[in-house]
């Protein structure tokens, strides 16, 4: 099947230190990310804390990395990570761009290890694709939405976890208010939530952004 566009978002559930947006540091950052065409953006980012008299807001400003473009970006709160990118290139080299701009950032938000991984790949299909699922899925012409979902329990030797394996599919038509029929597949390798010790290194960013290739690719 001939995809469009494949949105990849990868995310690292951890302690961070978000990039500061004093002057000094975004030249910095700007030098720093070029390679990759990534530019520092300021964002203002709401933490909420509670305390005995009630509850706290704070206003912080921090630095996002955008693409001209606007299809690849990545953020960096205090406990998450998450990079994203609309691209058509192979799997091999969206992850290889990904573990060489966290090397080089790790300093910068006091990275060490994570908790949890995980990355979700979603994929828009054409017209002739969705004329394909209907039939596979025996939609008849009065369905005009339907939506699969499904998850598997996988061990992923790579990084010697257990991980979960959701793979989603989403149909929506344009009578059913869709500005045209749209069909997309979300496929989301993550590890599991119930363990929440920091304990995955970059390397291990990196076996686990391999195996969970394998998913990926085979849907």
């Amino acid at each position: 099947m001939k995809n469009n566009l494949e949105h990849i978002q990868i995310i690292l559930t951890g302690k961070f230190t978000p990039l500061s947006a004093d002057p000094l540091n975004l030249l910095e950052i700007s030098t720093l990310f070029q390679e990759f065409h990534l530019f520092p953006k300021e964002v203002m980012e709401q933490r909420i804390e509670f305390d005995p008299n009630g509850q706290k807001v704070t206003l912080i400003k921090s630095l996002e990395l955008v693409s001209p473009n606007q299809l690849s970006a990545l953020q960096v709160r205090s406990d998450m990570l998450v990079y994203e990118t609309n691209t058509n290139d192979l799997l091999d080299d969206v992850f290889s761009t990904f573990i060489k701009i966290l090397t080089k950032v790790e300093k910068k938000i006091n990275f060490d290890k994570v908790s949890r991984l995980g990355i979700i790949q979603t994929k828009q299909e054409i017209e002739e694709s969705i004329l394909t699922y209907k039939k596979d899925n025996n939609l008849s012409s009065e369905i005009i939405e339907h939506r699969n979902r499904v998850v598997l329990r996988k061990k992923l030797e790579s990084i010697s976890e257990l991980i979960n394996f959701v793979k989603t599919s989403d149909y929506i038509s344009k009578e059913a208010g869709a500005p045209q029929n749209i069909l997309n597949y979300s496929y989301d390798v993550n590890t599991l939530s119930d363990k929440d010790a920091p304990r995955f290194n970059i390397i291990d960013i990196k076996n686990f952004l391999n195996g969970a290739s394998k998913f990926l690719l085979e849907g």
